[in-house]
């Protein structure tokens, strides 16, 4: 189920964890509300009985802000198939949702980042020019560059947790689907595409580190009286 809701019902709260009971265990994951990326929560649970001769019991609701709208999910849940490695004695879960909004979150970090840097090598050429016009509007245009920098690294923390705690909730179902002489493992695609993202992050966390540093070179080249 996927549900828009005004600006005015969002919560400063934003982060993902892994919540364990006797009955279930649920997933939860915010994005950040105060940055210039699509808001989403998604929250899904996994109902539990004593072994596996039951039915499957998930709930799962997903609410977004206006900029990002049901089908643009729907889309996107469409791009991925279920795995073909699920554990033959496990029904197949609602846990691809967060995975799929995960690697979607990569991407647009990327996408931003390589947006970011393109602005700054086309203003250093404007620095490396013996006369700059419209001193004003390269300030702003730094202040700009930082102000997009600190929202991108918001979100980028915000992925990395999201990572993780896919990791330790696929543990958390293994151990709660297991017993001693018969261990499952959960889809190793599934692991593969959370791990691949989380890769994809930690490479993007240098060029954040180096992009950063060039904005602060810029904001110090223009705040230095020119000849």
């Amino acid at each position: 189920m996927a549900r828009n809701i005004s600006s005015s019902l969002l919560r400063s709260t934003t982060g993902s964890a892994v919540l364990e009971s006797k009955e279930n265990i649920s997933f939860i994951a915010q994005a950040p509300t105060d940055d210039d990326y699509p808001y989403f929560c998604v929250s899904v649970a996994d109902k539990y009985s004593n072994g596996y001769q039951r039915d499957a019991d998930w709930v799962s609701l997903v609410f977004t802000g206006p900029d990002l709208p049901r089908d643009k999910v729907e889309s996107l849940l469409g791009s991925e198939n279920f795995p073909h490695d699920y554990p033959e004695l496990r029904y197949l879960d609602f846990m691809l949702l967060p995975i799929v909004l995960l690697r979607w979150q990569v991407e647009q970090i990327t996408a931003e980042l390589n947006f970011i840097k393109a602005r700054i090598m086309k203003q250093d050429i404007i620095l490396l020019s013996s006369t700059i016009e419209n001193a004003r509007d390269i300030r702003n245009n730094v202040f700009g560059m930082r102000r997009n920098h600190v929202m991108l690294q918001r979100r980028w923390t915000f992925a990395r947790e999201l990572a993780d705690n896919l990791i330790r909730c696929f543990g958390k179902i293994e151990k709660r689907n297991s017993t001693e002489n018969n261990p499952i493992k959960y889809s190793g695609g599934l692991r593969d595409t959370v791990q691949a993202q989380d890769d994809i992050l930690k490479i993007l966390l240098h060029d954040l580190d180096t992009t950063l540093s060039r904005i602060q070179a810029q904001q110090t080249t223009v705040s230095k009286p020119r000849a």
